[in-house]
């Protein structure tokens, strides 16, 4: 019953155009809320790559109930919103829930922007303006690093450190690898996820081969 009015509440919302996106801070997989008036789409996925989600309309109160058990409360306060959900484990994938704690997106951090920047880095690099490219990676994680899984967060990391190597700044190199090292710890045990974060770490080790 859970997944068919899932199903039924995401196609009448799949033409919403939302207004704002809210994230965890250091998410393991990923964690976003979307609002556009009272409608709202929330999920979340853990390290096993289970995932939460449920999508609706909050009444005056800022509270949805599916009425099955389910109840979400949402708190706004400046850019942050508290989340509070009763009841809702049928969303839910084993062993994940909806956090409770959200902040606003950034606009340079939405996935239009992040485009745009990607866009960026690949024209400067193919330019030669290495350390122009470096800098615009760093400048990402710098932005929206506190919103970034750890893959996301490696791979940046590297893609910068790369563009120091072809600048030969070899100490900018290491220095940005040993920036993000404890992101390699991470206890991912989803097989995509662990498949990604070891090829970041191929790229890693011979970065700092190449950089040494």
């Amino acid at each position: 019953m859970k997944k068919i009015l899932c199903l039924v509440l995401a196609m009448s919302m799949g033409s919403v155009a939302f207004a704002a996106e809210y994230r965890t801070k250091q998410p393991i997989a990923y964690d976003w809320l979307k609002i556009n008036g009272n409608q709202f789409n929330i999920e979340s996925a853990n390290e096993r790559g289970h995932i939460c989600s449920a999508q609706g309309e909050m009444d005056k109160n800022k509270v949805w109930k599916d009425g099955e058990g389910c109840q979400i409360s949402f708190q706004f306060k400046g850019d942050e919103v508290k989340v509070d959900a009763e009841g809702c484990d049928n969303y839910c994938g084993a062993g994940v829930s909806f956090p409770s704690e959200y902040y606003k997106l950034p606009q340079v951090c939405s996935q239009p922007s992040v485009k745009q920047m990607e866009n960026r880095f690949q024209t400067t690099l193919r330019s030669g303006k290495f350390e122009q490219a470096a800098g615009i990676k760093q400048n990402y994680l710098k932005q929206c690093g506190d919103f970034l899984n750890p893959i996301e967060t490696v791979t940046a990391a590297n893609d910068a450190a790369d563009a120091y190597r072809q600048a030969n700044n070899k100490a900018a190199c290491i220095q940005t690898l040993d920036a993000v090292q404890d992101h390699y710890e991470s206890e991912l045990l989803d097989k995509d996820l662990v498949n990604k974060i070891n090829v970041q770490m191929e790229r890693d080790k011979a970065l700092r081969q190449q950089c040494s």
